[in-house]
């Protein structure tokens, strides 16, 4: 997933937004299930509820028995603050419980939670947060080149194209603008 800056809207990314791109930078170079799922079926539960979203629901609740946080009070240069943390601090099990916080922080904020999503390039799929449709300028083309209609248009430019090089090659003055004179009459 890609974050880009765009100067023309002033777009400066939000708590969540960086969170998310951390955590979904993180699974990319290292891929963790539990946390791979639990974010699988924060997806599916978008929407309204239904008889899928409860078992879902369910599933979810499961997994989530198996993570506890308390909290502990640290000084802050703001004073004393009450901070939450794994129960358990496991080197290996820090990363599994900051990126299933992440995600269920994601869930209090529905507005939030609809701009999860994937790639609509069905060759790529990678989770991405906003509100664009892929998350690159690489899957964009790839989607639109990988529709019939285009892929006809495209080879039926490429067919017409590849005629005028042949032609351009027959005749080299042809290339640079020196066609076949018209004869001119000049009035006297």
């Amino acid at each position: 997933m890609t974050a880009s800056y765009r100067k023309k809207t002033n777009w400066h990314p939000t708590d969540i937004e960086l969170d998310l791109l951390d955590l979904f930078g993180r699974l990319e170079r290292r891929p963790n299930a539990r946390v791979e799922r639990v974010r699988d079926l924060i997806y599916q539960l978008r929407g309204p509820c239904s008889s899928k979203t409860m078992h879902v629901r369910a599933e979810l609740n499961d997994i989530l028995k198996s993570y506890t946080w308390v909290r502990r009070v640290y000084q802050t240069a703001d004073g004393y603050r009450a901070i939450l943390f794994p129960e358990q601090e496991h080197r290996d099990e820090l990363e599994q419980y900051r990126g299933v916080w992440v995600l269920l922080n994601l869930m209090e904020r529905p507005k939030d939670l609809m701009r999860l999503r994937r790639c609509a390039d069905e060759s790529c799929r990678a989770w991405m947060y906003g509100g664009k449709k892929f998350c690159s300028d690489r899957c964009k083309q790839h989607a639109y080149d990988s529709k019939p209609e285009n892929r006809e248009s495209k080879r039926e430019y490429m067919r017409r194209y590849y005629a005028e090089e042949q032609k351009r090659s027959l005749n080299p003055k042809c290339a640079v603008g020196f066609g076949r004179k018209k004869s001119h009459k000049h009035a006297l």
